[in-house]
């Protein structure tokens, strides 16, 4: 059960290095072997992808909130997967947007914690914000 609750924990470090555009927090979070596959089949290694949040507000971009929900924890020796929906509400250059995305995300066990070693996010075309809990 100590495995689900920090799990939870690293994926609200996740939420807050986001909302707060705090690319250095989010670092913390993302392993040196981190690959990312986004919602429009774009594939990032960790410096692409921390450099996408680093810059993201000389480019205008600002995320207002991040929802999750349907979520589920699981744990399989030194592995940890988390599934679940991201609702981000976002402006970029002053235009509201709401990006509605179902996740994978695969953790890998360290000394320090969990580490998220690889991301892979696939959008939901016009869909309404889940009601689930995060």
């Amino acid at each position: 059960m100590k495995d689900i609750e920090t799990l939870k924990e690293a994926e609200q470090i996740w939420v807050k290095s986001l909302t707060t555009a705090d690319a250095k927090l989010l670092a913390t979070l993302i392993d040196e072997r981190f690959s990312f596959i986004g919602p429009d089949a774009q594939v990032e290694d960790r410096k692409a992808y921390l450099a996408g949040y680093e810059g993201m507000r000389q480019a205008g971009i600002t995320v207002e909130s991040i929802d999750l929900s349907e979520l589920d924890f699981r744990v399989l020796d030194e592995v940890g997967i988390v599934t679940g929906r991201v609702a981000a509400r976002v402006t970029m250059q002053g235009t509201p947007i709401l990006e509605n995305v179902r996740f994978t995300r695969v953790y890998r066990r360290t000394p320090e914690g969990w580490r998220m070693l690889a991301g892979q996010g696939t959008r939901i075309p016009n869909a309404e914000p889940s009601k689930g809990r995060g």
